[in-house]
């Protein structure tokens, strides 16, 4: 009290103090980091270690099974998924939530190195990263020229483009995609090597000690030591065929060119990327993870502007910046939007000109100001963070409304006085502070959530939280000071001046206002009456309120049941992503030729405006962009190319959207046992019993069959007799048919790979490469063919194992099927599957997330009805007024789920985070109800005093419910990328705040006679 009295004697200290802090918001909002989306840390890592050459099985026993044994101690891990495929272990270890996985990776490492010393002396030092499933690049640039060739291109992209996008603060990794990279070859004629009674091997040996610079040593000049080198490397293409080459067993030279011709050429293409039917080179960009998307994309983007070369046309082909400021934008357009839809119902009910523009100021001063909360608890710009903005702008006028609606009433019983604004806003502080503390107190539950939840939605809170404390301390001391000494300082502020009549002043053409008229015939005295003879006829027959509120209770109970059940609602956001898989085995060019095919198929769709696509072996992906008016038909237009790409025999194409929460619309049913053969039987008879259910749109298989393979078993015996060793033979084919980089030509620089191996006529196929002769210690020839024996079988071509047991993973597409409805069916079908002993099968992450989620809700959102019943009990010093309270608030809850159910609508977190703000809003008109009646001193009798109570409060509980609901309602009917975060929880608080305040008009004056009676 005194420090509000001595705050309003000090008027220009109060201005100074709000300039400074608007100021301090002006100067966050530009230090702030924008993002599309919070920063969600995954607490995983990958191990990836090599060992070239060796088999699958192999790998998994040597390799995968030792690491997952030894890593399994280091505590809280929650998940190991691997992956054993030629040459390669893949270990991805997820930890708890709230570990640190910098420490979890040296607990790994030092686990490791414990059995490092076991390893074959080939296998390469295992390597730790970070594992991040959603990293996807922020940047994509195309090179495209009619003059260069894909290779110039591939060279120029390497070499200029990557180089200075390198430089750019905030880039994590660049890689590049499609193209040619270059490779000096040396092709080696096996006819003219076994006539000269040479190994290949040989061949390296002099390309390595031919290139080379060495330093010496140092000479002695009169007082000075001057270094000595020895240049040897080549210094042009043309050097290389000149290289000699010792023949020992005829004792003589020659020249590599008499051996093999050397091609400055490229390498085996190992994946084409390709735009509507034409190659390209790709330059793929990902951000650090705390770097700010915007600005990285901005920098990029003015780099490639700079960047000028004859006959290469560069283009940006994905920009997530675009993504981000649209995402932004709407998120902006929102809560401006919503702050005029709140204005507008100001000057509806309040007819005061000074008093509407009074408390219109609190909203963009409030939102100012939380940008310097954002910048303390450093959240940043994202579409979340903005959204909890934009369901404020709606509540922040409402501290204001309560203040300058007492100073009317005040003015209305005793007339204008000096301190009428102070002694208004001390009168109604404490149910203010109990609204706005309610309001930020069903957020504390946040401080016992998940990790993944706070960093989702911890910035929402924050900026909701802030805004409404901001707001408040605004109306209590902003806003009488502006009133006393602006706005409202004399008497005849206080009149009612009629917008419409001020519109007469304006020298533009007059508007149709009849709709005006229609409002000005609404006078509030009108609907006071009318509430007045309801209120009335309520407390006559309390008992039909009471059937209406469990009617209501009873479909809400209803809705939960049959509600849909997601972690997120996908959005449209005009991208189809096509993984398409081929028969394994078949090369690339094979693979090529489909997946053109494919696309020819995809371009002649009316609904497609571009097709991208990136093909390896056996499999590829394919970009598709719809056009603009088809974004909404993202499942429709899925529909009709799945029919379309099945007429292409010998592939399988899964189609899936590419937009935020899209992983929600695939399930995965994982298959556990001992032996891959036998899991991949029970998948392969899953997946068509899971094809065949209602609602699922496709069924992909997650494992590969075994591919043909032709082992060489080895004749010790023989080749030991001609002095022969395994590894000089698996060395020879390795280079023969392969090939090897026995050294690197240095160019500018740039380092290019000489790779060796036999010439294309020469390894056709496995029987010419068996022909080679190997030279032996007596000077004799030995045909490869006779110390090997050939056997053909299937091969495992990679094997995934989860928990340190294999699995087996089929994918469900559930099309417009929920989560829920999904699992349920899937499960019934499955039970009736014959499984061997110790087989099992789980559903994968996406139904554990939502299992996870929806407990975790139900927690938060119960413990914030406790906290605020906790609240509300001391603010009232009483057990009842809290429970007649948090009384009217299921009415709200279970409309909303009502609603969901009827328009079909998904049970998911965003619904669950709007109940949880519900649960803190809703209860805000029925203290102001109750506080006006109990601090009522009139000696009226008991039910007059409640009529009249209720009579006051109308019109703020009106103004501050319509404000509240009709600025969050461009919220509630946004579309575009990234609403499906916020427009789910801004129709549950819509629908909520809307039934459940016409419930407290009537429910609190009843249950307040109903107490009187029975004490």
């Amino acid at each position: 009290m005194d420090l509000l009295k001595t705050l309003f004697q000090r008027p220009i200290t109060v201005y100074m103090f709000a300039t400074s802090m608007i100021l301090l918001g002006i100067v966050s909002v530009y230090r702030l980091p924008i993002s599309l989306m919070p920063s969600v840390e995954n607490p995983a890592i990958t191990i990836i270690t090599r060992y070239p050459g060796i088999s699958p099985s192999k790998i998994e026993e040597i390799l995968t099974k030792p690491i997952e044994e030894q890593i399994s101690s280091v505590g809280n891990i929650q998940s190991i998924y691997s992956s054993s495929e030629e040459g390669e272990s893949r270990i991805n270890v997820t930890f708890g939530t709230s570990e640190n996985v910098a420490k979890k990776s040296l607990d790994v490492r030092a686990r490791i190195d414990l059995i490092r010393g076991s390893f074959p002396r080939e296998v390469e030092e295992p390597t730790i990263t970070r594992f991040d499933p959603t990293d996807r690049p922020i940047f994509i640039v195309k090179l495209e020229s009619s003059k260069l060739s894909l290779k110039e291109l591939r060279t120029f992209a390497e070499n200029k483009l990557k180089k200075k996008f390198e430089r750019v603060d905030g880039i994590s990794e660049i890689n590049i995609g499609g193209g040619f990279e270059r490779e000096i070859s040396v092709k080696v004629d096996k006819e003219k090597l076994g006539f000269h009674k040479l190994r290949i091997s040989e061949i390296m040996d002099s390309l390595d000690k031919a290139n080379i610079n060495l330093p010496v040593g140092q000479i002695r000049e009169s007082d000075r030591l001057v270094n000595v080198k020895l240049v040897g490397r080549y210094t042009s293409i043309g050097d290389i065929p000149e290289t000699v080459i010792k023949v020992p067993s005829q004792d003589k030279i020659l020249r590599l060119k008499d051996l093999a011709i050397v091609n400055d050429g490229f390498r085996d293409r190992e994946n084409i990327s390709r735009e509507n039917g034409k190659e390209i080179v790709a330059i793929f960009i990902q951000k650090a993870g705390d770097a700010n998307s915007l600005e990285v994309c901005m920098e990029l983007r003015k780099l490639v502007s700079q960047v000028q070369s004859p006959g290469i046309q560069i283009n940006i082909n994905y920009d997530q910046s675009i993504a981000i400021q649209d995402a932004i934008d709407r998120v902006m357009q929102t809560a401006i939007y919503g702050g005029l839809i709140a204005i507008a119902v100001l000057f509806l009910f309040i007819r005061s000109i000074y008093a509407v523009c009074l408390i219109s100021l609190s909203i963009p001063i409030s939102i100012i100001i939380t940008f310097a909360i954002m910048k303390f608890y450093k959240v940043g710009i994202d579409v979340m963070s903005l959204s909890g903005l934009a369901l404020g702008v709606g509540m922040i006028v409402d501290s204001s409304i309560i203040i300058v609606e007492s100073s009317f009433l005040k003015f209305q019983k005793n007339g204008f006085t000096k301190d009428i604004h102070f002694e208004s806003a001390y009168s109604v502080s404490s149910e203010l502070f109990a609204s706005v503390l309610t309001n930020i107190a069903v957020f504390l539950p946040f401080l016992f959530a998940s990790k993944e939840t706070n960093q989702l939605y911890g910035g929402l809170a924050i900026t909701v939280s802030g805004t409404l404390v901001i707001s408040l301390l605004v109306s209590i001391v902003l806003v009488p000071v502006l009133a006393s000494t602006v706005f409202l300082k004399n008497k005849d502020q206080f009149k009612d001046q009629e917008i419409w009549r001020v519109n007469a002043k304006i020298k533009f053409p007059s508007p149709n206002w009849q709709i005006i008229s229609f409002f000005k015939k609404l006078s509030f005295t009108f609907i006071q009456e009318n509430y007045r003879n309801s209120l009335l006829y309520i407390l006559e027959n309390p008992k039909k309120l009471y059937i209406s509120y469990a009617v209501l209770l009873f479909f809400g109970v209803f809705s939960i049941i049959f509600l849909k059940q997601e972690y997120m609602d996908p959005s449209d956001t005009g991208e189809i992503r096509a993984s398409v898989e081929l028969e394994t085995g078949i090369h690339l060019d094979a693979t090529n030729k489909k997946i053109l095919e494919l696309e020819k198929l995809f371009a002649q769709q009316d609904a497609i405006a571009k097709v991208t696509s990136k093909v390896e072996k056996w499999h590829a992906d394919v970009n598709i962009t719809l056009k603009p008016e088809y974004i909404s038909e993202t499942v429709n237009v899925i529909e009709n190319l799945k029919t379309e790409s099945e007429s292409i025999p010998g592939i399988f194409v899964f189609f899936s959207e590419a937009g935020p929460g899209a992983d929600a619309k695939e399930l995965d049913v994982e298959f556990i046992g001992d032996d891959s053969k036998t899991l991949q039987d029970i998948a392969k008879e899953a997946a068509k019993i899971v094809g065949g259910i209602d609602g699922i749109q496709q069924v992909a298989l997650r494992f590969r069959e075994g591919k043909d393979e032709i082992v060489l078993n080895f004749d010790r015996k023989k080749a030991g007799s001609n002095r022969l060793s395994s590894s000089d033979v698996a060395n020879a084919m390795k280079t023969s048919l392969t090939g090897s980089i026995p050294t690197k030509f240095l160019e500018d620089d740039r380092e290019v790979d000489i790779k060796v191996r036999f010439d294309e006529k020469d390894r056709m196929d496995l029987a010419q490469v068996l022909s080679t002769t190997f030279p032996t210690s007596n000077k004799s020839m030995v045909f490869l063919s006779s110390i090997i024996e050939l056997e053909e079988r299937k091969g495992e071509t990679r094997i995934y194992r989860k928990n340190k047991r294999k699995v087996a993973t089929i994918s469900a597409k559930l099309g417009k099927l929920d989560t829920g409805t999904a699992v349920q069916r899937i499960s019934n079908k499955l039970s009736n599957l014959q499984l061997p002993s110790n087989y099992y099968f789980e559903f994968g992450e996406s139904y554990k997330k939502l299992q996870k989620n929806q407990f975790e809700m139900i927690f938060l959102f119960s413990l914030s009805g406790i906290i605020i019943y906790l609240l509300l009990a001391t603010l009232f010093e009483s057990f009842y007024y809290p429970l007649l309270i948090i009384f009217c608030v299921p009415s709200g809850i279970f409309a909303s789920l009502a609603f969901l159910f009827f328009t079909r609508m998904t049970l998911n977190i965003s619904v669950y985070i709007g109940l949880i703000m519900l649960t803190g809003i809703a209860v805000n008109n029925a203290i102001i109800l109750v506080d006006s009646v109990i601090k009522d001193s009139s000696h009226q009798n008991f039910k007059t005093k409640v009529i009249n109570c209720s009579l006051d409060r109308l019109r703020p509980i009106l103004i501050t419910t319509m404000t509240t609901v009709l600025g969050l309602l461009p919220t509630a009917i946004s579309t575009g990328s990234g609403s499906q975060l916020w427009r789910p929880l801004g129709i549950t608080v819509v629908i909520g705040l809307t039934v459940s305040s016409l419930f407290t008009l009537y429910l609190i004056p009843t249950m307040l006679l109903y107490k009187k009676k029975t004490v």
